[in-house]
C-alpha cells in the first residue's frame, strides 16, 4: 500500500483537477508516480508534462531512451521503473543481452561500445555525482547537444521518479509480475 493515499479527483481543487484531468487525458490515467505526486498538483502537473516530452517527444532515439531508463531504474533498485520500463525496452529492441547486462548489474560489461557509454554517463553521474572528462568526451561524441541535453535531463527525470516510487513505496497493479530482482 501506497505510504500517503490516493487522492480521487473529487478531492482535488479547481486546479488540481485540472491538472488530474491533464494526466488522464494523455496517459489514461493517475497512476503510479503520478498517483502521489497528486499530494502536490502542480507538481504532478510539471513532472507529467516534462516526462512526456522526454518519453514521446525527446530527440534521443526509442532504443538509447530506454537503456538510459533502465540503467537509472536498476541504479535506484526501483522496481515500478524497472517493471514499466522493461517491456518498452523489449519493444524498441533493446538487445535481451542488454536488458540482463543491466538488470544483472554487469554492465557497461557485456553491451556495445554505443551502448556501454550511455550507461557509464547514468552510472558515475548517479553513483559519483560527476562525470569524468574521458566519459563526457565520448557521450559527446556521440550525441548533439540537444541529445546530451536530453539524455541528462531523462536521467534526472527518472531518479526524481524512482525516488517519489520508492519514498511512497508505490506499488506496482494487482497481477503484474515485479521483474527486478531486489
Amino acid at each position: 500500500m501506497m505510504r500517503l493515499p490516493e487522492l480521487g479527483r473529487e478531492e482535488l481543487s479547481a486546479r488540481g483537477q485540472q491538472i488530474y484531468d491533464g494526466i488522464v487525458a494523455s496517459r489514461g490515467g493517475v497512476r503510479g508516480p503520478f498517483a502521489a505526486l497528486m499530494h502536490s498538483p502542480e507538481v504532478a502537473g510539471r513532472a507529467a508534462h516534462l516526462g512526456t516530452y522526454l518519453r514521446f517527444e525527446t530527440s534521443l532515439d526509442p532504443m538509447t531512451l530506454q537503456i538510459v531508463t533502465l540503467a537509472v531504474a536498476r541504479e535506484w533498485d526501483c522496481q515500478y521503473e524497472w517493471t514499466a520500463h522493461e517491456p518498452q525496452a523489449r519493444e524498441a529492441s533493446v538487445r535481451d543481452d542488454t536488458i540482463a547486462a543491466i538488470k544483472e548489474r554487469r554492465a557497461p560489461e557485456g553491451l556495445t561500445k554505443e551502448e556501454a557509454v550511455v550507461v557509464r554517463y547514468v552510472h558515475e553521474l548517479i553513483r559519483g555525482h560527476r562525470v569524468s572528462q574521458e566519459t563526457f568526451d565520448q557521450i559527446e561524441a556521440r550525441f548533439s547537444p540537444q541529445e546530451l541535453t536530453d539524455l541528462t535531463a531523462t536521467i534526472g527525470f527518472y531518479s526524481m521518479v524512482s525516488c517519489v516510487l520508492i519514498a511512497y513505496q508505490v506499488q506496482l497493479a494487482s497481477g503484474v509480475t515485479p521483474l527486478l530482482p531486489i
